[in-house]
């Protein structure tokens, strides 16, 4: 007879792709793992998988017991959740993966929930990307996952895991708040000139006893603190650097009127040549805003690559990027960008995913009820 323990291992092999993947998934050693397998393919009477490369092949017979090591899972599963919503009171244990602007929003709110109503229902919580903890999820690392999809982006179909959407919020772009104009810098400082005829210029001694040359018309000349009447004149020597007959004070601010100033932006044509920044390659949120730049005509300039959103914040409001941000991100923050709807005002949809079998459990109907109340405030 087959050993279920094994079967569940071939299965393990069948996701993971490698040995030492499927031990480091079940806390073995890759040569624990070789072992049981080996032993599977003797049970069997027939070759199980090939090695090509690093990785490892399975054979169309392996395929019939992968199968049935599925169906296995899911009655234990099935079994399990029945044993679970026999209680009088809702417990056990719920791994959930969420990726980082839902656990922002949306965790909080219903762990306190759960806390309050639920309290023998423990719930663990690991952040991951959504492609990647569907599939996990699927694979039975996770109980339930919060996962996103971005419009004209399909998710993975993966057979056997329920969807129910929680909410969906609005991508918009994201550029720099507008910066308001420097004050001139105050000066006691003043042209000769600007002075009041009653006002003398009288050299005054430095320290080594020479008067410094009185003043010529149009040259700067300081007022000395606590003194009406007399002022001392600035040195007719210029500055290394500084333009005759300017201040430094002068010479920075012509400076900066003439530094060419970035044209505001209105919409994501204006954002052509700005940098960016933006989510790893890969990702569904990576490939929109490609694609979105794409049909604005022109290819974005990603200077910066974080998975990060509060990164992401942090380089636009600082005026290093531009960037497309979902709405849900400011929840519970005070918005500090410049935040621009685009064309056709598009959404993500948030939704939360779980395996067939584990319908019926109580706990984990809980915690998605739990997260759907939370973001019905969005």
């Amino acid at each position: 007879m087959l050993d279920p323990h094994r079967l569940e291992l071939l299965r393990e092999l069948s996701i993971r792709g490698t040995m030492a993947a499927v031990a480091e998934s079940l806390k073995y050693s890759p040569s624990a793992v070789s072992q049981q397998l080996t032993l599977l393919e003797k049970e069997a009477g027939t070759t199980l998988f090939r090695k090509v490369g690093r990785r490892v092949q399975l054979t169309p017979q392996a395929d019939i017991l992968v199968r049935a090591a599925g169906e296995l899972a899911d009655v234990l599963e099935r079994a399990e959740t029945e044993l679970q919503a026999s209680h009088t009171t809702i417990r056990g244990r719920v791994r959930v993966a969420v990726f980082q602007s839902a656990a922002l929003a949306l965790m909080p709110e219903a762990l306190l929930r759960m806390a309050e109503q639920h309290p023998e229902v423990r719930v663990e919580m690991v952040q991951k990307e959504p492609e990647e903890a569907l599939h996990e999820t699927w694979a039975r690392d996770f109980d339930l996952v919060i996962a996103e999809q971005y419009p004209a982006h399909s998710v993975a179909w993966l057979p056997g895991l329920h969807r129910r959407d929680l909410t969906s919020d609005e991508i918009m772009l994201a550029v720099p708040p507008p910066r308001p104009a420097p004050a001139p810098a105050a000066s006691s400082v003043a042209p000769v000139a600007s002075l009041p005829p009653e006002v003398r210029l009288t050299p005054e001694p430095t320290s080594r006893g020479r008067a410094h040359p009185a003043a010529s018309p149009g040259q700067r000349v300081a007022v000395s603190p606590g003194r009406s009447t007399t002022v001392t004149a600035t040195t007719a020597e210029p500055t290394i650097g500084e333009p005759p007959g300017r201040s430094i004070t002068e010479t920075a601010i012509a400076a900066e009127a003439a530094a060419p100033a970035l044209a505001p932006i209105a919409s994501i044509q204006d954002a052509r040549g700005r940098a960016w920044v933006m989510e790893p390659a890969g990702t569904a949120s990576r490939h929109f805003a490609e694609q979105l730049c794409r049909s604005a005509g022109f290819e974005p300039d990603v200077r910066y690559e974080t998975a990060d959103l509060q990164t992401h914040i942090r380089l636009v409001e600082s005026g290093n990027a531009v960037a497309l941000l979902p709405n849900l991100l400011w929840a519970g923050r005070e918005v500090s960008c410049t935040l621009l709807a685009l064309a056709g005002h598009p959404h993500r949809t948030i939704f939360t995913a779980q395996r067939e079998a584990g319908l019926q459990s109580p706990a984990l109907e809980a915690v998605r009820s739990a997260l759907e109340q939370s973001a019905a405030r969005f």
